[in-house]
């Protein structure tokens, strides 16, 4: 069984939405959530643990944290003009891909409560994290958590691997690209202590 991105051959820019092509954006899409979600937890981790004292981690952590949620928002944006997993099923039936529609729609269904608060969360943290409001205060406000995010990647990860599974190509687990992400973090982070003369974790 094949990679997405090794069995599906690149398209032409600007040609109507494929099934392949939803899905190799897909693919893109909740590994870099994934990866902003392990970028995240990780820096997060070493604020908590010792401190703020150096501008590339407060940095790290607001950008993981937008990253994040702009990629877990777009997996199921209901707008028909980008790719979102809504609009793979619709092309899958069109195209007649020969997957599991009634489990795909289960799926989407465990998706939607925890997709709704990260579409609340989205605007908030558009409209309001370039002000004084923090990250903890935000997630507190529209009734999110650290778990929320994991089991909404969880969902994802399940959904996309069925459908990959049932065409014949292999989704590569995200466990695989965020445990390399968490080394090279605890890596450079641990640099820039040591010479700080500042011990990590």
């Amino acid at each position: 069984m094949s990679d997405v991105d090794q069995v599906l051959p690149p398209e032409p820019q600007g040609e109507e939405p494929t099934f392949h092509r939803c899905l190799k954006a897909l693919h893109l899409t909740v590994a870099l959530a994934s990866q902003a979600h392990t970028t995240w937890l990780t820096v997060g981790y070493f604020i908590t643990r010792n401190d703020n004292r150096f501008p590339i981690t407060g940095y790290l952590v607001r950008s993981s944290f937008l990253t994040m949620i702009i990629e877990l928002y777009k997996v199921l944006d209901k707008r028909a003009d980008v790719f979102s997993l809504r609009l793979l099923l619709s092309l899958a039936a069109k195209e007649k891909i020969p997957i599991d529609m009634a489990t795909c729609d289960k799926m989407v269904a465990d998706m939607e409560p925890l997709w709704e608060k990260i579409k609340l969360l989205r605007h908030k943290a558009y409209a309001h994290l370039d002000s004084e409001r923090t990250i903890a205060s935000l997630l507190i406000e529209t009734g999110n958590n650290a778990e929320d995010f994991e089991s909404l990647l969880n969902l994802y990860e399940k959904c996309l691997t069925h459908i990959c599974k049932s065409i014949g190509v292999r989704f590569q687990p995200l466990a695989e690209a965020d445990t390399l992400i968490k080394n090279e973090l605890r890596t450079a982070i641990t640099a820039i202590c040591e010479k700080a003369g500042y011990r990590y974790f």
